[in-house]
């Protein structure tokens, strides 16, 4: 990595590596207070869904037009500006009282926000690195992303202490950061070279070819299982099981470690073994610890639990995400990996909305015994990401 001084490739680094964590502040952080919000605001469980629904979507919806804007309108200025409005608006639910549509409406705004920050990190680390650079840039990303997940959920949960109201709160150290993207970031490539409709042409084009889509797959899979986790688990622990909020998130926390820790050793794991093995198994994993989390009786077993899931999920993000960065060359590479954040964001939005109706037939622990078992049978679909793999080899050879 370049050393620069206050702007250049290294400052935007740095800013990247806090942007991504603090986006996380709209689940991960809130996550261990939703059974507590739930009870206070008098909520049922499918409006509860709702509320992560309205936040979810939008950064499914408008993931695509927001990075085409960043394309025009340069990465600096979006990125700023996306983790002021984010900021804002997770404070402003406080302001709302009890109105579930005032809620819902304020949870849209912070996703149209959210929609654009998690897609930007990748590509300002594109713009900046290549080679070897860029794959140490996106490994050290996956880092900060994996100790954000660790450490949001058990914030949340030690802010429950203070009232759910608090965890929201926090998030308003959005604002600041997104100040400091608006003054030091500098924008690595010129922007408005390319029209809407040539990089959606391209697109079009990209998504049909079947490594490519095997691959937005992957990624779906994963924010499905995900965020169905984040969602409900503690809610099923909580009011299911009789565990404390405290010992939920805990284990959310627990699990996200685990994955900081298998990210910094995924490309060693990878080296003269099959990439498409690794991807299929993480992914089998990941889905097959949802199903014991239900079938197990013990704290203890949750928490090891929580280390097998989190430590397969590290390797799956880490590989997931580096076949995207080499997926695609040149300009397309901002419209691609906005599109496959917009996908990734359809499934974090569709998660709990999916669980939301199940719940409404069969228990929760029924529906997330489903989830684990849907994945499981998904995981198959690394057999094709041949293509995909070669150029990351290449990549790593280079």
């Amino acid at each position: 990595m370049s050393s620069g001084g206050g702007r250049g490739p290294a400052m935007n680094a740095r800013l990247v590596y806090l942007a991504g964590p603090m986006s996380f502040a709209g689940v991960q952080l809130i996550s261990p207070t939703l059974p507590i919000l739930k009870a206070d605001l008098g909520l049922s469980t499918a409006e509860l869904a709702l509320i992560m629904t309205a936040y979810l979507l939008p950064a499914a919806l408008f993931a695509i037009p927001a990075g085409f804007l960043a394309d025009r309108w340069g990465r600096r200025r979006m990125l700023g500006w996306s983790l002021i409005v984010f900021g804002l608006s997770g404070a402003g639910f406080l302001l709302i009282g009890g109105s579930v549509v005032g809620l819902l409406s304020i949870r849209f705004i912070q996703g149209v926000a959210f929609s654009s920050i998690l897609p930007l990190t990748i590509t300002v680390l594109g713009d900046a690195f290549s080679g070897h650079e860029l794959v140490r840039a996106q490994g050290y990303r996956t880092v900060s992303l994996g100790i954000g997940e660790a450490s949001l959920p058990i914030i949340g949960g030690f802010l429950v202490g203070f009232g759910w109201e608090a965890a929201w709160a926090f998030q308003v150290l959005a604002v600041p950061l997104g100040i400091a993207v608006l003054a030091r970031m500098e924008d690595q490539l010129p922007t408005g070279t390319r029209s809407m409709l040539s990089n959606g042409r391209e697109l079009l084009s990209l998504f049909r070819r079947g490594p490519i889509l095997s691959l937005e797959w992957i990624g779906v899979q994963r924010m499905f299982v995900k965020f169905a986790l984040l969602s409900f688990l503690p809610v099923y622990l909580v009011e299911v099981r009789g565990f404390s909020a405290e010992f939920a998130g805990l284990l959310l926390g627990i699990s996200a470690t685990a994955g900081v820790m298998s990210a910094l050793v995924t490309d060693r794991l990878i080296r003269n073994r099959s990439v498409r093995g690794w991807v299929f198994g993480s992914l089998f994993v990941v889905a097959a610890t949802v199903v014991g989390y239900v079938l197990s009786p013990a704290e203890w077993m949750l928490l090891a639990l929580g280390v097998i899931h989190g430590s397969a999920d590290g390797i799956t993000g880490v590989l997931s995400n580096s076949l995207v960065a080499v997926a695609v060359d040149g300009e397309a590479r901002g419209s691609f990996v906005a599109a496959t954040g917009a996908l990734r964001n359809l499934a974090k939005a569709l998660s709990p909305a999916v669980l939301g109706i199940l719940v409404l037939s069969v228990p929760l622990s029924a529906a997330l015994v489903l989830v684990g078992a849907g994945g499981m049978g998904g995981a198959t679909v690394a057999r094709s990401l041949g293509p995909v793999v070669r150029r990351l080899r290449v990549a790593e050879a280079g």
